[in-house]
């Protein structure tokens, strides 16, 4: 990897935290997702559902949606601040200097193989130039950095 990539340890190091976090989601959901299935399929040759039934599958919902606000909210990563105190300064934008390549899909002001000269970069988000001269932030994913395999 990019030596100047290398800077950016932390956010690495917060991403695999927040991944095993999102992990943990996914398989609650997905289990959840199993037992209304299972309600679902008890009722199968009904045509309706039963009133208990419709109200265990609408509590199920209620503890998803309850479970997850912590996920989908801002409380997760700020938590993850508090409990490690390097994460506070997570994915604030540095000067980087960097010959990239974007390889998204279509986009209205970049093309795809063009190589794009990036001005900062915060672990996730590029900052640079388009053809047209505007200042983009674009995700990382959507480039690669020359030099790297």
């Amino acid at each position: 990897m990019n030596a100047q990539v290398d800077e950016f340890k932390i956010e690495r190091e917060y991403e695999k935290i927040w991944d095993t976090i999102r992990t943990k989601r996914i398989e609650y959901l997905y289990n959840k997702t199993k037992d209304i299935i299972d309600i679902l399929q008890n009722n199968i040759d009904d045509k309706m559902l039963f009133h208990k039934d419709y109200m265990l599958i609408e509590d199920i919902f209620v503890q998803m949606k309850r479970e997850c606000y912590f996920y989908s909210s801002k409380n997760a990563k700020e938590l993850l601040c508090l409990v490690d105190s390097k994460f506070k300064t997570i994915y604030q934008f540095r000067e980087f200097q960097q010959e990239i390549i974007y390889i998204g899909s279509e986009h209205k002001s970049l093309t795809q193989g063009q190589k794009y000269i990036s001005t900062h970069f915060n672990g996730a988000i590029f900052r640079l130039v388009d053809d047209e001269n505007n200042t983009l932030n674009i995700g990382r994913t959507y480039f690669k950095i020359l030099g790297d395999n």
